[in-house]
């Protein structure tokens, strides 16, 4: 079994509806230049509460003078992209603030 196979096994109906939905927004044309990687941070993020680094921490919490500082080239580049990824397509009570990502973090995700 592959690890989609499992993730999908696992989800809830609400949490599978979610990252399809997830998946098919993040491979439009508009998101093409966001490293697939933070697009699968983001992702697990969102489904299992799991903390991606300082710089999507930074991201989450609407820090977007310290994500500037965090940021590697590619994401330095995408960070617009990255920021309307997350306001269009992430549940808006896992990101916004501190307190709202630490909940979330707290509560594992959408699986949590």
């Amino acid at each position: 079994m592959t690890l989609e196979e499992t993730w999908n096994k696992e989800l809830s109906p609400m949490a599978r509806m979610w990252k399809e939905e997830y998946e098919h927004a993040s491979d439009r044309s508009e998101y093409a230049n966001i490293p697939e990687r933070t697009k699968d941070t983001i992702k697990s993020f969102v489904l299992y509460g799991r903390p991606g680094g300082s710089f999507l921490e930074a991201v989450l919490m609407n820090d977007l003078f310290r994500a500037m500082a965090l940021a590697d080239e590619e994401n330095k580049e995408a960070l617009e992209d990255i920021v309307k990824l997350v306001y269009n397509h992430c549940p808006s009570p896992c990101w916004g603030n501190n307190g709202q990502y630490e909940e979330w973090l707290a509560k594992g995700g959408l699986l949590g």
